[in-house]
């Protein structure tokens, strides 16, 4: 799954989400990662995967590098999934 920017990842939230800044005053911020298909639909994290890991391949190792954390209606076209940065903690 490709990682967004997080600039990219608050243009998309706070275009279409209306208590964006009640649920992130700050928008999202270093300590989230945002990853998904912006093009593609149905392919996201969903209800019930939170707390979930967002594994990362390198070579032959497995890596956690976020934690399923937030959405916007699993797998919406346009809006990637929010992840916490586990690096950031």
């Amino acid at each position: 799954m490709p990682v967004i920017s997080n600039y990219r990842c608050n243009q998309a939230f706070q275009e279409h989400v209306t208590n964006f800044y009640n649920q992130f005053p700050e928008g999202i911020t270093h300590g989230f990662i945002c990853a998904g298909f912006l093009d593609v639909r149905g392919r996201d994290s969903c209800g019930g995967d939170s707390g979930g890991p967002l594994m990362y391949l390198n070579g032959d190792r497995w890596y956690a590098v976020g934690i399923v954390s937030f959405g916007y209606d699993c797998g919406k076209l346009g809006y990637p999934g929010g992840y916490t940065r586990v690096s950031h903690y």
